[in-house]
């Protein structure tokens, strides 16, 4: 039996270590809390930065495309062609040419002028998505800034805004990258089920506008599939170093937030969206006009 000394000696031991655990989860909700404010105040800001990059990338394009004839090339006439066809038809969705500048044509009637317009406006939105999106993850107010306006000069450079005026899908297949880079970017501040549904959410565009993307799809979802196996190698060698009795630093209101279904999410999506558009281009049979033109011309 404990001596009654011996007792009371510990209660204020006890009682310290008490008061440290509460002062400890204090500091971590006030940790949290100024997280969260801070947060906040971030994405407020990038909201801003997506708005005034927009209005300036749209005057920009504005400028270039108001009062100027649009630019046809030998490719628009297979773009004009695939609208015609009805929605439910295969030629619409997989026939000659991908179906993300056909679907767009379709939408805005044929009209040559509009759809310039349309690219604009897509081109503006995206490249200032990216601008907002860079600017939440760059260090340093100044350098936030100016990383951002480096995003926009960017998008107003002559090999990047000159499609623009093209009846093609080199526009709308460049605006749209920009998109898929800045979801990207957030994915790579965590991976959680927000960040890869709009990383999903972005590629299904883009990789309706040119079947060459595929390919950068297929590659980033066995790239997310290895991470997650390199991810599940690591835990499991630490449980084994750590033992049994490890306690998960993490705390029990951040358990069960581990990437590991999102990211197999991202595997998974990822990949499926790049071997449609390959099942797409290979029923339209959109690689024997490439590599004709690869044999007559260089061979």
């Amino acid at each position: 039996m404990e001596p009654v000394a011996d007792r009371a000696a510990t209660r204020p031991h006890g009682a310290a270590v008490e008061a440290g655990a509460a002062g400890g989860a204090a500091f971590g909700a006030a940790a949290d809390g100024g997280e969260e404010r801070a947060g906040g105040g971030h994405r407020r800001l990038a909201l801003v930065v997506f708005g005034v990059a927009f209005v300036l990338g749209g005057l920009v394009r504005i400028w270039q495309v108001r009062g100027r004839p649009w630019l046809e090339w030998n490719d628009t006439a297979d773009f004009l062609a695939g609208p015609r066809a009805p929605w439910s038809s295969w030629e619409l969705w997989a026939g000659a040419r991908p179906a993300g500048a056909l679907v767009v044509l379709k939408l805005v009637g044929g009209g040559l002028g509009v759809y310039v317009g349309v690219q604009a406006a897509v081109a503006a939105a995206c490249w200032a998505a990216l601008a907002a999106s860079v600017f939440t993850v760059v260090a340093g107010r100044r350098a936030r800034w100016l990383a951002a306006l480096a995003v926009l000069a960017l998008s107003t450079t002559a090999p990047v805004a000159m499609w623009d005026r093209s009846v093609l899908s080199e526009s709308l297949a460049v605006s749209l990258l920009a998109l898929v880079v800045a979801a990207v970017v957030q994915l790579g501040r965590g991976v959680t089920g927000w960040r890869v549904a709009a990383t999903l959410a972005a590629l299904v565009p883009w990789l309706a506008t040119r079947d060459s993307h595929a390919v950068v799809a297929v590659i980033g979802g066995m790239a997310a599939a290895g991470g997650l196996g390199v991810g599940w190698l690591r835990r499991r060698r630490s449980r084994r170093s750590a033992g049994p009795a490890a306690v998960d630093a993490r705390g029990p209101g951040r358990r069960g937030r581990r990437p590991g279904a999102a990211l197999a999410t991202l595997a998974i999506g990822s990949s499926l969206l790049g071997l449609a558009v390959g099942v797409a281009s290979s029923h339209g049979e959109r690689h024997a006009f490439p590599v004709r033109n690869v044999y007559e011309v260089r061979v």
